[in-house]
């Protein structure tokens, strides 16, 4: 199933009305460092140490977006099909880099899946989204997670989630693209 946005004249209206909500709702409100210090770069796993395009724009999203608590992108290598055991964590504001994804994280690929529900994040409760995100194409790249405030809605972190995804289909045009280098 290719993804399809709502018509633009819903779609502005679902985005300005989540923007305004989020924006009402959390204030001053902000997320816990992600970014490694220097110090702890050096360790296996982090995304300090992850030089390709796929955390570029994580890093990117996280820096446009400062409410969002947790950002996370998980791919199978070139070559393997998305949505299968080979998929692990590519890109994400925690350091989970390589990671093997659960069975759960797997389906939300392979059966193309949007779930929206509240879940733990270290000490704190936050609103998790986990849907298949897209390239430019429409093909399946494999599973996003997007972690918001659980004071957020469902409704607002749905229309939000729909705008980070529209994003991601511009940025990658293909599987390639999350894996070419950067310095």
């Amino acid at each position: 199933m290719i993804y399809r946005s709502p018509p633009p004249f819903l779609r502005a209206s679902l985005v300005a009305t989540a923007l305004g909500f989020a924006m009402a709702q959390l204030g001053a409100q902000t997320r816990q460092e992600a970014v490694p210090t220097e110090s702890s770069a050096k360790l296996e796993g982090k995304a300090a140490n992850n030089h390709i395009f796929a955390q570029e724009v994580v890093n990117e999203v996280m820096a446009d977006n400062p409410d969002i608590l947790a950002l996370a992108l998980h791919s199978s290598p070139l070559g393997e099909k998305p949505g299968t055991e080979a998929q692990v964590c590519v890109a994400s504001s925690l350091d989970k880099i390589g990671e093997k994804d659960s069975a759960g994280d797997i389906a939300v690929a392979a059966q193309d899946q949007l779930n929206i529900k509240l879940a733990p994040l270290g000490k704190i409760t936050r609103l998790k989204v986990a849907v298949a995100f897209r390239d430019g194409s429409g093909r399946i790249l494999g599973y996003c997670m997007i972690s918001f405030p659980n004071k957020m809605d469902k409704l607002t972190a749905h229309a939000r989630t729909l705008a980070i995804l529209e994003l991601l289909a511009r940025k990658f045009p293909d599987q390639a693209s999350l894996f070419k280098p950067t310095t």
